[in-house]
């Protein structure tokens, strides 16, 4: 065994160190204190002997890829934040990043993923391309883009989605309400037929189409969610849609056409219905708990919601627009409504402007008699009422307060063009309330 003979230095470097003499024995050291500088006497030749705790400093120290050792959760996070585009070029960050975008799965093509301005066969090209190096589950495809009708590539695209097992589908003709007069002219683009292969879908959003089920769609067997806003849809397909979907819980219609709906769904919860409706027949909703209604200026000519079958245990809010008070008709309904509501918690009234079309004009004590006598909101907490103008709506609020005995909150808000607002306020406030712990409040 070689032996050299070593100069130890005990301290670190550029501290008073203490000299002393150690063997280092070649083939393994015999003692070797933490950071000390050695000094050989033989060779003279000055080295370093690094302890284990010198070697864990140094690699701790080195220049890290913090993007690339970044969790797989964080990746995923991130690449959903940014539009597609963008999530492609992370391709460029690092060898880890290079098809991370691949495994996206959640998908989202506008127009913001492509650079403007650009054409349809630029973003067909783009969305393609995308999906064709995509590797794995698509959980949530969004498309929006104009010009769906006559467009092949946008069916190939939807038809490789469909196979990819897709949950969450949410197609956009960029439709908007302004539009209205486009949707009963008939030139809407036609809904793509691929969609209706997605039968493992769970949510589906549809804004701007001419919805035309194949003649054997049977419907879709998981779909919990469904919009439909601004579509041309006949009474029959939006009632055969519903009545396919046997565990739809939230439902979304906007309508441009005057229908007479009916509605069959036994597990229904949250039912939002804004536009033109001779009539919405509530059949089977025995589950429904949130129910929204959107009165458009000089629609509903009919018995909207008066044929309620029955009465809703479960339904706790209530949010109502554009009902005017002086019309009988959507007095009435909401008359009916609530007295079919005993378990409400919360309700939302919005009342309309005054002076839109032809109407039969409500009694201005309607809320003194039609039954109402002994009723009572005995879970009735929240209230809040906006657009608050004329008499009739006064008689509401009366109404309201003098029967609903555990009230918290009553909120109002007057209209911009009432007249004599202090004057009103001070006789809101005044009015005789059931609740004593009520509190109410004024807002713009």
């Amino acid at each position: 065994m070689i032996c050299l003979r070593l100069k130890v230095i005990l301290k670190p470097f550029g501290q008073n160190c203490k000299m002393r003499d150690a063997r280092y024995f070649v083939g393994g050291p015999r003692y070797v204190p933490p950071l000390i500088g050695v000094y050989c006497i033989s060779y003279g030749h000055h080295f370093c002997i690094h302890s284990l705790e010198m070697r864990k400093r140094r690699f701790s120290e080195k220049k890290k890829d913090v993007i690339s050792d970044m969790p797989q959760n964080i990746k995923d996070t991130i690449l959903t934040k940014l539009p597609i585009r963008d999530a492609v070029r992370t391709s460029i960050l690092s060898t880890t990043w290079k098809y991370q975008w691949a495994h996206m799965t959640q998908l989202v093509f506008d127009k913001y993923c492509v650079p403007q301005p650009f054409t349809r066969e630029t973003f067909i090209n783009f969305m393609m391309h995308c999906l064709l190096l995509h590797d794995g589950p698509i959980h949530n495809f969004k498309l929006s883009s104009p010009g769906f009708s006559k467009s092949p590539g946008i069916d190939r695209c939807l038809r490789f989605v469909s196979r990819k097992d897709v949950k969450e589908l949410d197609l956009h003709s960029e439709v908007e309400a302004s539009d209205l007069p486009v949707l009963m002219g008939g030139s809407l683009s036609l809904a793509p037929s691929p969609l209706f292969s997605c039968q493992k879908i769970t949510s589906l959003t549809l804004v701007g189409f001419d919805v035309r089920p194949p003649p054997n769609f049977r419907g879709f067997p998981c779909l919990k969610y469904l919009k439909v806003d601004y579509c041309m849809v006949t009474l029959k397909v939006i009632e055969n849609l519903i009545s396919g979907c046997p565990l739809l819980e939230s439902f979304e219609f906007s309508n441009a056409d005057q229908l007479a709906l009916t509605l069959d769904a036994p597990n229904l919860k949250r039912l939002t219905v804004k536009g033109s409706f001779k009539d919405v027949y509530l059949k089977h909703t025995p589950l429904l708990a949130a129910l929204s209604v959107d009165f458009f200026p000089m629609a509903w000519k009919g018995d909207a919601f008066v044929k309620l079958p029955i009465t809703f245990t479960c339904l706790t809010f209530i949010e109502v627009d554009g009902v005017n008070y002086q019309d009988k008709n959507k007095v009435m309904y909401v008359h009916h409504l609530l007295l079919q509501s005993p378990n409400l918690q919360e309700l939302h009234i919005s009342a309309a402007p005054t002076g839109y079309g032809e109407f039969t004009a409500a009694d201005l004590d309607l809320w003194d008699k039609e039954g109402l006598t002994d009723f009572k909101f005995m879970h009735l907490k929240i209230v809040k009422m906006s657009s608050v103008s004329n008499e009739h709506d006064k008689k509401f609020i009366k109404f309201v307060l003098g029967r609903s005995p555990v009230l918290q909150m009553m909120s109002i808000s007057l209209d911009e063009d009432c007249i004599g607002k202090m004057g009103m306020v001070n006789e809101l406030l005044h009015f005789q309330r059931a609740s004593p712990n009520v509190d109410i409040t004024f807002f713009d």
